[in-house]
């Protein structure tokens, strides 16, 4: 058996739930999982204003910055202009909220897990 193997077998057995299969959710569980929905969605749309306000604020402050750095492309005939600085911040901002994000998921994901007792002893 691989470490890996090992590894997960051990933390998945540490952390087995006493849950039984196919039981129904409690209504304190259910008003948990309400929690940690808003909770979720509130962050979610925090960091969505946070990031939009980092990627929007510069630019309107350093407008010559953002926009003197142009790169002209021809393209069968088609100039374009792209604003390279511009679009290299965006994408930047973008992976680093994404990132944010898929933490702030995970975390929810284990609260929910937490709550629902999941892995439960029966489940395959």
């Amino acid at each position: 058996m691989s470490f890996r193997k090992k590894i997960s077998n051990s933390l998945f057995y540490k952390y087995q739930g006493i849950r039984e299969n196919d039981t129904k959710i409690t209504f304190g569980e259910l008003q948990e999982i309400k929690k940690i929905k808003f909770q979720f969605l509130a962050i979610s749309a925090l960091i969505g204003i946070l990031f939009v306000l980092i990627f929007y604020v510069p630019i309107y402050v350093f407008p010559s910055f953002f926009n003197d750095h142009v790169f002209e492309v021809n393209f069968f005939g088609l100039e374009l202009h792209v604003r390279w600085v511009r679009e290299c911040s965006n994408l930047l901002l973008t992976y680093v909220e994404l990132y944010f994000l898929s933490i702030v998921s995970i975390f929810m994901i284990h609260k929910l897990a937490a709550v629902l007792d999941f892995p439960a002893i029966n489940s395959t």
